[in-house]
């Protein structure tokens, strides 16, 4: 059989073609892994684009607008962009006794620890309310600063009108000092030093009622009232003054040259009254100022009503079924409140109570907090939302800006 045989040379030779062969298949493994990883290569530079452009740093940000798009033609307006509105409280107290221990529903004692308690509770509530989208941004902050400037207290019942029977008599309540104060408008609400906003009246709810050998007639709070001031006299409701309360709005306030709010809270009640109070005075306010836009946009349609559920009002959450449900655990609903935008374009969510942790608090402060707020940044009729708490804040300078929920 013959031999094959190779020489030197051929040996050589062969070593070489290997060689050559195994850099051809490194290279082209190299080629098809770099082809492979290439979308993904441009996918993270792309990506890394995006954030350079999008997240600039704080000396590039705009100083009002923080990034967001304001539509062509609209000019942002300064309105309360960074500030709070303060909000100067008077408090009263009325404790009907007939030993200076006992009054309606418990002992002094009992009652003033637990308006304390619930007058601390609101503040805070309140103001925790005005964040606008609190919930979620953690960078927003309160439309509202509440402080209670003085607190009076007087062991005696409500001095009831003879004009308005079973209400309190406010004329003599803000002009005599021995049952309430001295003189409202000159020491509180047109006192540039003090500049009362709101008057938190604690009291009671009660049909005629023996305590101890004490008399007391039928009485009952007014969840809300106002008295416009004489400075937005062109702007009143009324032929000779202006209420927009939750009241029967007539004539039972003095009249200042600033506006303010009175409420009137039941302390043998807690804390989700005393803020249902002031849900209605929102509702009052907001839908003098624009009625369809707050309560057909806003609002929206309740319990069996038809439509896409939008924020509800200060009874009725987006899921209610029946009046004050607001701990519905199983009516699950589709909602646009926490993007809501006028028209209805923003993106919808399925909630039930658990979104605000089936409290009254929990839904009151959910449902403020979703309210047109700070650099809210929101559209209407091409028209930017304004921020609609300055209505509550301060009412004179919202209102001469204009009646209107919009620039």
């Amino acid at each position: 059989m013959a031999k094959f045989g190779f020489s030197n040379q051929g040996q050589a030779l062969i070593g070489i073609l290997i060689v050559l062969v195994t850099v051809v298949v490194i290279i082209g493994g190299l080629y098809y892994s770099f082809q492979a990883q290439t979308p993904k290569i441009l996918k993270v530079i792309e990506e890394s684009v995006k954030r350079e452009v999008t997240t600039p740093s704080a000396e590039e940000k705009p100083p009002e607008t923080e990034g967001k798009i304001i539509p062509e033609g609209i000019s942002e307006k300064p309105e309360e962009k960074t500030h709070s509105i303060q909000v100067p409280v008077l408090v009263l107290k009325y404790f009907p006794t007939p030993d200076e221990i006992i009054t309606i529903g418990g002992t002094i004692a009992e009652k003033r620890a637990g308006i304390n308690l619930i007058t601390n509770q609101l503040v805070s509530t309140l103001e925790e309310g005005s964040i606008y989208h609190g919930y979620k941004d953690p960078t927003a902050t309160p439309s509202f600063d509440y402080s209670i400037v003085e607190t009076k207290e007087f062991l005696e019942a409500v001095p009831l009108s003879s004009q308005f029977p079973e209400r309190g008599d406010k004329f003599l309540m803000f002009s005599d000092p021995t049952i309430g104060v001295a003189d409202i408008c000159t020491n509180y609400i047109d006192n540039p030093n003090v500049e009362v906003r709101e008057v938190w009246i604690w009291m009671y709810h009660i049909e005629n009622t023996m305590l101890g050998d004490l008399f007391i007639p039928k009485t009952g709070p007014t969840e809300s009232n106002m008295a416009m001031g004489t400075i937005s006299q062109p702007y009143w409701n009324k032929d000779t003054y202006g209420d927009v309360s939750n009241s029967a709005r007539v004539k039972d306030l003095p009249v200042c040259a600033k506006t303010y709010t009175v409420y009137e809270y039941n302390y043998t009640r807690g804390l989700a009254e005393a803020l249902e109070n002031h849900g209605h005075q929102l509702e009052s306010v907001f839908a003098y100022a624009d009625s369809s836009l707050f309560w057909s946009k806003f609002v929206g349609p309740t319990k069996n009503q038809p439509g896409l559920r939008r924020c509800g009002n200060a009874h009725n959450p987006p899921n209610a079924e029946f009046e004050y449900d607001r701990g519905n655990t199983t009516n699950f609903i589709e909602t646009d409140c926490e993007d809501w935008k006028p028209d209805a374009s923003g993106q919808t969510q399925i909630i039930n109570c658990n979104t605000w942790r089936c409290t009254t608090p929990g839904y009151f402060v959910w449902w403020m907090q979703n309210m047109p707020g700070k650099n809210n940044n929101l559209t209407y009729q091409g028209k930017l939302l304004r921020n609609w708490w300055n209505f509550i804040g301060d009412f004179d300078q919202a209102v001469q800006k204009g009646r209107s929920l919009t620039y």
